[in-house]
């Protein structure tokens, strides 16, 4: 017999939060980059970030999300291409 899963246990929460700490790893990855000094190629890293968690909340369902679904789908991943792009010309501009 197969004993029951709490739902408020921590692993319940990592399940249902998932999306949210793959891309909280990404931009930890984009801050330690940048703070070695390359802020362009941390910058860089942090929109690539952004595009897979647009892309993430645009194929994935609502529920597998989690608090990556703050507003509508469209909304979202609007918000976020529109966000990595400006830094991705911002990471691009000479004397940052």
């Amino acid at each position: 017999m197969r004993p029951t899963r709490d739902p408020r246990s921590l692993g319940a929460a990592v399940r249902r939060q998932a999306a949210l700490l793959s891309v909280l790893v990404g931009v930890a990855l984009a801050v330690a980059v940048a703070l070695t000094g390359r802020a362009p190629a941390g910058g860089l890293i942090l929109a690539a970030v952004l595009v897979y968690a647009a892309v993430i909340r645009l194929v994935a369902p609502t529920a597998r999300v989690g608090a990556l679904a703050v507003r509508s789908r469209v909304l979202d991943v609007m918000v976020m291409v529109v966000l990595a792009a400006g830094l991705v010309v911002l990471s691009g501009t000479p004397n940052l």
